[in-house]
């Protein structure tokens, strides 16, 4: 607020006046002092989701406010694809991230959220962002085998370093013959929920040796190649192959954790 000086000849005013000028006065100067600028709307509102046992989550993460004068955040969420957004909770200016634990598995959910300075303006609201309460971390039975599961880490969403299954015959008369897949580890993108790797292809046959029935290990004579792991869908997951070789593979998820403990609530 600046200075300012006015020229009054307060003798030619009755007294009453004079009290009405000067509170006018001081009326006119406070003024600048009002503050009724909004905050900006926050930047970079990101949110993900976890689960374990009993414990479902969605974590929010943003920027923090430009301005030195925001008070706290006001974090809203919608459950109708973003129509209308209902008040969820506030938190300190200090605080840049927030746990919403009152979720579904499975839910559809959109946030945003708005900063609110000292004086208690409402600013604009953030971007609003998706969060799908679906994780893939854990089990996927692979269908057609007994007691065998692809473990995805929920954390990392990484398959392990080699995941091997194999298919074919016991190895019990001469001639039958197991077909190897290793798969090397793969790393599932967060986003589309899917990510590419490489397998490599073997098999053991049993054949007949100068010294009598013996087991031998052929290599495939083709080089390495990619395969997509796709977990997007809950219903079923799928290994498919670049090749036409070998067929595409479905997995079942298990809903249980990599230890096998059951982890959706």
């Amino acid at each position: 607020m600046g200075l300012f000086f006015l020229s009054i000849n307060l003798l030619s005013y009755p007294m009453k006046w004079i009290g009405y000028i000067f509170i006018f006065i001081a009326l006119s100067g406070c003024s600048d002092l009002i503050d009724e600028e909004i905050p900006n709307s926050p930047s970079n509102l990101t949110g993900y989701y976890t689960h374990s046992y009993d414990s479902p989550r969605v974590h929010l993460s943003w920027d923090k406010h430009e301005s030195e004068d925001i008070h706290e955040y006001h974090i809203y969420r919608s459950i109708d694809e973003g129509i209308t957004f209902d008040f969820l909770e506030k938190v300190s200016k200090n605080q840049l991230i927030y746990e919403d634990t009152s979720v579904i598995w499975l839910q559809n959910l959109y946030y945003t959220i708005r900063a609110v300075d000292r004086a208690e303006n409402l600013g604009l609201f953030s971007d609003s962002i998706y969060v799908y309460c679906y994780n893939p971390g854990g089990n996927w039975k692979i269908n057609g085998y007994d007691s065998l599961f692809l473990c995805i880490n929920p954390l990392t969403y990484a398959t392990p370093e080699i995941f091997r299954f194999a298919s074919g015959n016991s190895l019990e008369a001469l001639g039958d013959t197991i077909y190897i897949m290793d798969l090397m580890e793969t790393i599932i993108d967060s986003n589309t929920l899917s990510g590419k790797g490489l397998m490599h292809f073997s098999y053991l046959t049993l054949e007949e040796s100068d010294g009598g029935v013996d087991t031998i290990t052929h290599l495939n004579s083709y080089p390495s190649e990619l395969c997509n792991i796709d977990v997007s869908e809950i219903s079923s997951g799928s290994i498919s192959f670049d090749s036409e070789v070998h067929t595409q593979i479905i997995m079942n998820y298990n809903l249980t954790s990599c230890a096998g403990i059951q982890s959706i609530p």
